[in-house]
């Protein structure tokens, strides 16, 4: 088990200060989620907080490749204003020994009928044995979608975009995440999702993924995320009035599978 965690330690999209910060849906399909407007835009691309016009709370949790070490937790909560709709955010990743933290403030507005813009103040906080000591920060991130057409959504969003380093260890610089990415709904019932992410430092990754609606309140999904390694990932999602469940499992080449399950309760006006 040692030796599992050390590589993971050292995977791509695995820690949270990239904003890699993805809900049971995006998970399902291959993490794709910059183009997405729903419950986790606070923690993905603020500007899909501006679609968020009633209150919520959301829970989730993920089991990176089987391993109570790793396990991964995040929640949010969303509230509407006049001029926008606002989230907190937490989110947890890590083990008693090694663990980061990061809470934030985000904001998501639309501008007109075609555009929404976003922003996040994130306080990062990395635990470690006393040996190496805590590292921390204050890290921004901005976040726009577009809607040239009715059916059809472009993204990008970028974390980090000073390449600032922890505030306390000036020689460890936090990497700045870029993503862009397009989604298309095809007739009412099917979403197909495309997304590059560029890590300083790292090769591009490619996510594609889809999203079916079988009913009123099923959803099934499925993606795949090319990467250092391939990740293959499938999904589903209910709701039932005001309460939504998602569920998603994906595969590492090497590491095998990570189940997770995002829900959420929203505060519908009467």
């Amino acid at each position: 088990m040692l030796s599992a965690i050390v590589l993971v330690c050292h995977l791509p999209c695995l820690a949270i200060h990239d904003a890699i910060l993805v809900s049971a849906r995006s998970r399902a399909m291959g993490n794709a989620s910059v183009m997405l407007a729903d419950t986790w835009s606070g923690l993905q691309n603020q500007s899909g907080l501006a679609t968020v016009k009633n209150p919520l709370f959301a829970f989730h949790y993920e089991n990176r490749f089987m391993i109570a070490e790793m396990g991964f937790e995040a929640f949010t909560c969303c509230m509407p204003a006049a001029s926008g709709t606002f989230g907190l955010n937490y989110a947890h990743f890590g083990h008693q020994g090694y663990n980061e933290n990061k809470t934030g403030l985000a904001f998501g507005k639309s501008i007109g009928d075609r555009f929404r813009a976003g922003i996040e103040l994130d306080y990062f906080r990395v635990r470690q044995t006393d040996d190496y000591g805590n590292l921390h920060a204050f890290i921004p991130g901005l976040g726009i979608q577009l809607l040239p057409l009715e059916n059809f959504i472009l993204a990008f969003h970028i974390y980090n975009p000073a390449n600032q380093s922890f505030s306390n260890h000036k020689s460890e610089r936090i990497p700045v995440t870029i993503r862009t990415g397009m989604g298309y709904f095809m007739e009412d019932d099917l979403l197909v999702c495309f997304e590059v992410l560029k890590r300083s430092g790292e090769d591009p990754a490619f996510a594609t993924g889809m999203e079916y609606k079988i009913s009123e309140t099923l959803n099934a999904r499925m993606g795949v995320l090319f990467s250092e390694y391939m990740q293959a990932s499938f999904g589903i999602g209910f709701h039932v009035k005001s309460l939504h469940a998602d569920f998603a499992v994906w595969r590492h080449d090497v590491l095998g599978y990570s189940p997770s399950v995002s829900l959420s309760w929203s505060l519908e006006n009467k």
